[in-house]
């Protein structure tokens, strides 16, 4: 489960390094960059508060959701890269691939043996897809996305199916 996490996190920090290294290979003066922040829910983008570096045709987004209770620890990271095929002031049509891991921790408590334990449950979520984003005004925009994603988890579960994405972003520039 260890190795599962860290490929994760490695998976993330290279997606936010390859958004610099890009950022600065491109440097023409038409380019349109701006960072965004709000709220994202999908299977394989991530859930709760996002952040987005979008330039030109391209854009990067990391999505965290941590919960910790007495009892309880739910933490959701998730990333996406974005490709613009088509791009107006309305609208986007857009391809994404996006990665997102959920780690789920509860105290139960066995009646039988008469002893508390910790369960510990792990998913890996791996999808691409097409999706719009609608600007609703100049700093606001909405987006949605349908893909395919692979979904693993922890207990023998390992399957793919249609996943759906959506979010609400507040341009910051």
């Amino acid at each position: 489960m260890k190795k599962q996490i860290l490929t994760s996190l490695f998976s993330l920090v290279i997606l936010c390094a390859s958004a610099q290294k890009m950022d600065d290979l491109e440097t023409t003066e038409t380019n349109q960059k701006y960072h965004s922040i709000g709220f994202n829910a999908g299977a394989s983008t991530g859930l709760g508060l996002s952040y987005r570096y979008q330039f030109n045709k391209h854009s990067y987004q990391l999505t965290l959701l941590p919960i910790k209770g007495d009892r309880n620890t739910f933490i959701n990271i998730g990333g996406r890269y974005a490709y613009n095929f088509r791009q107006d002031e309305k609208t986007t049509f857009f391809g994404y691939v996006g990665h997102a891991t959920t780690f789920v921790s509860r105290k139960d408590y066995d009646y039988i043996e008469e002893l508390e334990y910790t369960r510990k449950d792990i998913s890996l979520i791996t999808g691409v897809g097409f999706g719009t984003e609608i600007n609703l005004n100049k700093v606001l925009a909405f987006n949605f996305a349908l893909g395919l994603a692979h979904y693993y988890q922890s207990e023998p579960y390992n399957v793919v199916s249609l996943t759906g994405e959506i979010g609400l972003f507040y341009k910051l520039n």
